[in-house]
């Protein structure tokens, strides 16, 4: 998997978006539930605070996909576990990944680049990809790893 590059672009846009972190988990949820409030339901008793660290949680990990897949590769089935057993739609994760990125632009401003995009786009794939799999197919070798088989 070659996301070095792109880990480095992440994290140094992290960095950016850092002024706002206060602000990226209220307009990323709030934009995921009104373009798609059957999301919603995945959250029903949840309070602010609640999101900002699932937020934040889901944000450490797209990391770890990009500066130690190795690790986020252990961590793995237990996040896929977690989401299949609330019932979690595969094509949610798309769905995630694109609001995502559209907060993460918003907010990263001029610094938001092509290269930033292409990056986090990068990195997202590769997470959604993972995430997407049966939870069958899932062994210790290679989720992650996928990508490379398919370059």
């Amino acid at each position: 998997m070659q996301l070095s590059n792109d880990a480095d672009v992440v994290q140094r846009s992290l960095q950016l978006l850092a002024a706002h972190r206060n602000e990226l988990s209220a307009h990323f949820f709030g934009r995921l539930f009104g373009r798609h409030p059957q999301l919603q339901s995945y959250f029903v008793n949840s309070n602010h605070a609640w999101l900002e660290r699932k937020f934040a949680s889901a944000l450490r990990s797209i990391m770890q996909a990009a500066t130690s897949p190795q690790e986020f590769e252990k961590q793995l089935g237990s996040l896929r576990q977690t989401h299949q057993g609330r019932a979690v739609e595969v094509e949610y994760f798309a769905l995630f990944g694109e609001v995502l990125l559209e907060t993460l632009a918003y907010y990263g401003g001029r610094g938001w680049t092509p290269d930033v995009e292409a990056a986090w786009r990068s990195v997202l794939t590769t997470v959604v990809d993972a995430m997407e799999l049966p939870y069958e197919e899932m062994t210790d070798s290679t989720a992650l790893n996928r990508n490379d088989a398919a370059a």
